[in-house]
């Protein structure tokens, strides 16, 4: 019994974090929207990440996954994620023009299996649930966890705008709360 209780207060926590740091992105957004007009800090934003992703010499904050687990891109790990995308039925549009192994690319395959989760939860599939389920295992297990905490931390890290620190610290906290979840 002292196993749940301890991992039911380590998710607790998790939750409780995860609150604090959607509080102080919203403090940090109304803080902003009195200071500044929205246009000139979208322009700070979009100076800021290209800064971070793709100015900078070697990149402060890549964007690939591959880059972070074989030091350069389109590497194996780009390939094993194109294989978790195809087994969920997806394909990758042949114009497409990035890495499948994209930050931002993951973190929407992730959106998607949560869907496909609760639709099927909801319609009582059990078949496309428990795909649904050992691809988000799969996926966060073999892939995200790593390299999303790393690029989060690189994130807050290197930044110099108090939006993409909150982002990062948002982000490592949920990751590290669905890692804790399933372990």
């Amino acid at each position: 019994m002292n196993f749940f209780k301890d991992n039911l207060d380590d998710i607790s926590s998790g939750i409780i974090q995860i609150k604090i740091n959607i509080d102080e992105f919203i403090s940090h957004v109304v803080i902003i929207g009195q200071k500044s007009t929205l246009e000139s800090y979208l322009l700070d934003l979009q100076k800021e990440y290209t800064r971070l992703c793709h100015t900078s010499r070697p990149r402060m904050v890549p964007l690939f996954e591959s880059v972070y687990k074989e030091g350069k891109l389109l590497q194996e790990s780009t390939i094993e994620v194109a294989r978790l995308y195809h087994r969920s039925g997806l394909q990758v549009v042949d114009n497409f023009s990035l890495p499948p192994d994209h930050i931002a690319l993951e973190l929407e395959f992730m959106s998607y299996l949560c869907f496909q989760e609760a639709q099927a939860h909801s319609n009582n599939y059990i078949v496309v649930l428990e795909k649904a389920k050992g691809l988000q295992l799969q996926m966060l297990k073999d892939h995200l966890y790593s390299f999303a905490i790393a690029f989060a931390q690189r994130l807050q890290r290197y930044t110099v705008i108090e939006f993409y620190r909150l982002i990062g610290k948002l982000l490592e906290n949920f990751i590290t709360l669905e890692a804790q979840k399933i372990s």
